[in-house]
């Protein structure tokens, strides 16, 4: 029996090695649950509704705020605090984020 479960751990481990698509399938199935997973936030860290914007993996160029209709169309938002946004990226000129 432990022999089985070696020889089917190593083909796993095989397949997952030497099959390019497949490993690239579950490395991308590992990325969008650690997104999904950090959109918990702890109370202590978490930012103010009042000094929230947005990015989007998409733009990396612009923040935006929470109803902007460019954010809707990247999609994946990623709430941020306005202090840290400020030193990395430009305020949208489509929904005129604080400054």
């Amino acid at each position: 029996m432990k022999k089985v479960l070696v020889i089917l751990v190593v083909a796993i481990v095989g397949v997952i090695v030497f099959v390019p698509d497949i490993r690239n399938e579950l490395l991308n199935i590992i990325k969008d649950t650690a997104v999904d997973w950090k959109i918990i936030e702890d109370k202590d860290t978490a930012v103010p509704d009042y000094d929230k914007v947005y990015t989007s993996r998409n733009d990396q160029q612009y923040y935006h705020r929470k109803d902007c209709p460019k954010l809707a169309e990247l999609g994946s938002p990623v709430p941020m605090s306005l202090q840290k946004a400020k030193g990395i990226y430009q305020p949208c000129p489509v929904c005129k984020p604080p400054l």
